[in-house]
């Protein structure tokens, strides 16, 4: 569970025009980088929609998808406006839950639903701040996978200790921009699901890529 980035979706999703406000000013500087790091990981009291814009400026500043150092290559965030708008009506309709993951998955599972999962991988547990997931976690999640009624699709490092008790599911290596980092080293990306990409998938995987919310116009 991420509190930060729940409260930003929701943001989005309900006040567009005051966060693209709230950024249409922002300094993008080392110093300034920090003192909201710090402010989030202190859990200072503010607003949620200032919340929500340092925590976007933490994203778009840092260096890599830890979000713990600041990135040299500077960014105009006026040109993120019309992206944030566009998630804006992406997410009308759209749940936005800060749960954990058995009760959410229980609480949505039917044989029509589609799950994608994608846990901090083994290893990697503690590498996002403010993100609770625990060793045992990883045997949490893939008991309540077997059990359900729907189809799921879970995102994962090509752990042995996992892929090796994945009885009943499909996986395939998956080609990913980089390798992984984990505690045990580098490591590719695996895809483990309960359905076959034949029935699901109706375009050319070559043409299916990895985005993010933030990354559609």
């Amino acid at each position: 569970m991420n509190n930060n980035l729940a409260n930003l979706y929701w943001q989005v999703q309900e006040n567009p025009n005051s966060l693209c406000d709230r950024l249409q000013y922002a300094i993008d500087c080392e110093a300034n980088f920090y003192r909201m790091c710090d402010a989030l990981k202190q859990k200072q009291e503010m607003d949620d929609l200032t919340r929500a814009a340092w925590f976007y400026q933490i994203l778009r500043f840092s260096y890599g998808s830890k979000a713990s150092s600041y990135s040299w290559k500077g960014r105009d965030l006026w040109r993120d406006f019309p992206t944030i708008l566009s998630a804006h009506h992406r997410l009308r309709g759209v749940g936005v839950h800060n749960k954990d993951f058995e009760h959410f998955i229980k609480l949505m599972d039917a044989p029509d639903t589609f799950f994608y999962c994608d846990p901090p991988y083994y290893g990697t547990e503690d590498y996002y701040d403010g993100v609770v997931f625990e060793d045992g976690d990883h045997e949490r999640l893939r008991d309540l996978l077997l059990s359900i009624d729907g189809k799921f699709l879970l995102s994962y490092n090509d752990c042995r200790k996992f892929v090796s008790c994945t009885r009943d599911m499909v996986c395939s290596l998956r080609k990913s921009p980089g390798w992984i980092a984990s505690s045990s080293g580098m490591t590719a990306a695996t895809n483990i699901q309960n359905y076959s990409y034949r029935i699901m998938i109706r375009k050319p995987v070559a043409s299916l890529h990895n985005r993010c919310l933030f990354d559609w116009s």
